[in-house]
């Protein structure tokens, strides 16, 4: 009995991809990676509550609605109070005592954007890789990549879903510090799975469960022999479990975030669609000449390596890779 389509994807994707027929549109694929990002997102959202809840303790931290003490100096002739000009927020307190717990729930929301973005840009970035590694060819065939392609990140709905739970159940055994820094940075470990066994075999086995649909991919749609298909995609997998396990927590310096930012910005489109960049950039300089100039294939293949060169790079620079295991 043949599984249904959907199914034979994730389960024997060495046989599901190949004919025209087994195409999947891009709107479609477009949802299902909207689905995974979605899902990620609120298993973040939904991990800071117990997280919040294991943190006691509060700390004394200047009011920010205060005004600056120069401008709440005694303004009057005697020294003994303020006058008409004074501020009314200087009777304020010039301290205020938080809890620890609101630092760290906004600690890992501040996750749920890296988290959404790390799954639509794992998706482009996987296609980038079969595309520009099997041979790349036309570009329309960067479309049906994109549809293949998508069912890799349905595995990772297993680490989504298993965050909130696991973590109901362990985050209050961890030990998050008196200060705001350590709260903070515990709790994003924490949510990250970081120091979880069970959190990382599921996200190592959802990882391993992608890179099998990845396979089957490259054999069926790229033709390549099952033997350098896994060759192709231990490559990446191998770079982010050391990654992940390097880093342990997601995150990077401000410079490091914006120079793979950078790259991934513009990596990733010179590794997808290096000839139509090429042709655009080309027409806009020869501005006022006639006729067209079509690119030699090394000229090509240099851009092309290169985006996904840059765009590998900037996959780590952002400290995306503890997002994803």
């Amino acid at each position: 009995m043949a599984l249904p389509r959907p199914l034979a994807r994730l389960v024997a994707p060495h046989r599901a991809f190949g004919d025209d027929e087994n195409r999947t549109s891009l709107p479609v694929a477009l949802g299902l990676v909207l689905l995974v990002a979605v899902v990620s997102t609120v298993s973040f959202s939904m991990a800071a509550t117990p997280i919040a809840a294991a943190v006691d303790g509060t700390v004394t931290v200047d009011n920010p609605n205060r005004p600056a003490d120069f401008v709440c100096q005694s303004q009057t002739d005697d020294g003994s109070g303020w006058n008409s000009d004074t501020p009314e927020a200087c009777t304020e307190p010039e301290q205020l005592t938080r809890s620890l717990a609101g630092y760290a729930q906004s600690a890992v929301g501040g996750l749920l954007g890296p988290a959404f973005l790390t799954v639509v840009v794992g998706w482009l970035l996987a296609t980038a890789w079969l595309y520009t590694l099997t041979g790349s060819g036309d570009e329309g065939l960067v479309t049906t990549l994109l549809g293949d392609t998508a069912w890799a990140g349905l595995p990772f709905l297993l680490p989504a879903v298993a965050r909130p739970l696991v973590l109901g159940r362990t985050a209050e055994t961890y030990r998050y510090g008196a200060t705001i820094e350590s709260v903070e940075t515990t709790a994003v470990a924490v949510a990250s799975g970081a120091d979880s066994t069970v959190l990382f075999a599921v996200s190592v086995a959802a990882l391993l469960w992608s890179g099998a649909v990845l396979v089957g991919v490259a054999h069926r749609r790229r033709d390549l022999p099952l033997r350098g298909a896994g060759s192709l995609v231990a490559v990446p997998v191998g770079i982010l479990v050391f990654a992940a396990s390097a880093q342990q927590t997601p995150g990077a310096s401000q410079r490091a975030f914006v120079v793979g930012g950078i790259m991934l910005a513009f990596g990733l489109p010179y590794a997808l669609f290096p000839v139509a960049l090429i042709r655009l950039s080309k027409r806009l300089e020869l501005i006022g000449f006639r006729g067209d100039v079509e690119p030699e294939e090394w000229y090509v293949n240099l851009h092309r390596y290169g985006g996904l060169a840059a765009a590998c790079l900037g996959f780590l620079l952002v400290g995306a890779p503890p997002l994803v295991i």
